[in-house]
């Protein structure tokens, strides 16, 4: 059971495990709408490993991270305050919890078309100051690479910040050589799009994805979309295969995005969550991923996986053994 701290008269946790303080916090909130509370402060002991014991003169404390609490206060609904310290070796830490559980996914507009419009919840999300989004999303883009006179479409591209990226990672010269197409079904979001990306290799269409006549576009040198093809207002694999097979160059690459993430109560917050059930499950998504795996493979197309609130499926063409590679491994196998 956690002490009082004599100086402070906080409750505090020196040696309990993560189970009982999970517990005692969340019977905490359930009478209290915060959990004060003091515990070793990480700053001092960066070698360690949470769960380890420290020993700070004769009392001992088991050491977690910052990540360690950062984590137990997303999985307990709540709030994190900055964290103050206090007399050596502690520091107080506030949960908070949340209010409400509420997601802008939950919202209704009379317009279905403007669900994700400049007038929605979704247009306050900035997905590029995301560190997972933005690195993993950078490490896509520098695995397919863009060249020059390359065509990239990305279907669902709402206001364009997927577009923004390659334009700030990519060499003036190349960028300005580049045909940039986007699609989606939401107007006030691609007016929004065009006021940025207005010169005349930008193409934005106003159009449903299921509907979109690939023969009446170039067609690309990569196919972007994410967040988009698991919404289920279109049937995602059927969108999917027909850009595959009718609007991509033979060899394109492909860069979809998956979101396994939720935004609640201005947070993001980790599990894709399917409805009707309370907590995230990650069933959809991976039956979602492993379709487009396999369908992709299938079409000898080298496949990687990365991210963590969003899981972006990355593939290349698979390149073909050059002779004296081929020679090698026949070799090896004699």
């Amino acid at each position: 059971m956690p002490h009082h701290e004599a100086q402070n008269n906080l409750l505090g946790f020196r040696n309990e495990s993560l189970l009982e303080v999970s517990r005692y916090i969340e019977k905490e909130l359930q009478e209290h709408q915060e959990s004060h509370f003091t515990a070793l402060s990480p700053d001092y002991f960066h070698q360690y490993y949470s769960g380890e014991e420290v020993l700070v003169g004769e009392q001992s404390y088991i050491y977690r991270s910052y990540r360690t609490w950062l984590d137990l206060a997303h999985r307990l609904d709540c709030r994190i305050l900055t964290p103050k310290e206090l007399a050596h070796p502690l520091v107080k830490f506030t949960f908070i919890k949340n209010k409400s559980l509420a997601s802008f996914h939950d919202s209704h507009s009379p317009d279905p078309s403007e669900k994700y419009g400049t007038n929605s919840e979704f247009a306050r999300l900035s997905k590029l100051e995301e560190p997972d989004f933005l690195l993993d999303y950078k490490d896509a883009l520098e695995q397919v690479g863009i060249d020059n006179g390359d065509t990239i479409i990305n279907l669902g591209i709402n206001s364009a910040d997927e577009f923004k990226l390659i334009e700030r990672i990519t060499p003036s010269d190349v960028f300005n050589d580049i045909t940039l197409i986007g699609v989606d079904h939401c107007e006030s979001a691609l007016k929004k799009a065009k006021e940025h990306f207005c010169k005349e290799k930008h193409m934005f269409i106003n159009q449903d994805l299921g509907s979109l006549n690939y023969s009446e576009l170039p067609k690309a040198n990569l196919l972007i979309s994410i967040g988009t093809l698991q919404s289920s207002a279109i049937h995602g694999q059927e969108v999917f295969r027909k850009a595959f097979q009718e609007g991509l160059h033979k060899g394109a690459s492909i860069i979809l995005g998956f979101p396994n993430c939720r935004y609640m109560n201005g947070e993001l917050r980790y599990g894709a969550k399917i409805k009707n059930f309370k907590k995230p499950d990650l069933s959809l998504l991976i039956k979602d991923i492993s379709y487009y795996k396999k369908y992709l493979q299938q079409h000898k197309y080298e496949v990687f996986i990365r991210g963590k609130y969003t899981l972006f499926l990355c593939a290349t063409p698979r390149r073909a053994k050059s002779s004296s590679a081929a020679d090698r491994s026949s070799a090896l196998k004699t």
